[in-house]
């Protein structure tokens, strides 16, 4: 048994697995994330300019309970700040992926641009925005780099 055994069997599965792909695959524990996801992009208002903060996460307390945020960062944006916001995230990220492109030093390239690169992966399947502590080293090297990014 594995280290992590027990918490990957909690977070991903509802019933034991037999360790057969499919088995696995059809016991995946998405914790009504699913029908949340689905309900919001079924029956919410999409606009331009969203439907205020904190919207798609009053709708989970009242119909998901136990499901209070949404654990996809494009639609929850996309709820509660529109396209607009959504939008204004997406060339954040795009701006500062440029800017980081021009380091010189070409391990700490890598290791910023594999973050940035990381962050549409995990707004799919969590709260990246709520989680300062992932995205902390990317600012950091933002502001390192932001008035001098070819320095080495």
């Amino acid at each position: 048994i594995g280290l992590f055994d027990p918490l990957i069997k909690r977070l991903f599965y509802s019933t034991p697995a037999s360790g057969d792909l499919n088995d696995i695959i059809s016991n995946i524990n998405t914790s009504g994330r699913l029908e949340f996801w689905a309900y919001l992009w079924e029956n919410e208002r999409i606009s331009f300019l969203g439907n205020g903060l904190g919207y798609a996460i009053d709708i989970g307390k009242s119909r998901f309970p136990g499901l209070n945020l949404v654990h996809n960062d494009f639609l929850w944006l996309l709820i509660d700040v529109g396209i607009f916001g959504l939008a204004v995230l997406n060339l954040t990220i795009l701006y500062m992926y440029m800017r980081v492109s021009t380091i010189k030093d070409t391990t700490l390239k890598r290791v910023y641009l594999s973050l940035l690169l990381s962050i549409p992966i995990v707004m799919l399947v969590d709260n990246f925005v709520f989680h300062i502590y992932i995205y902390f080293p990317l600012l950091f090297a933002y502001f390192k780099y932001s008035n001098k990014p070819n320095d080495e």
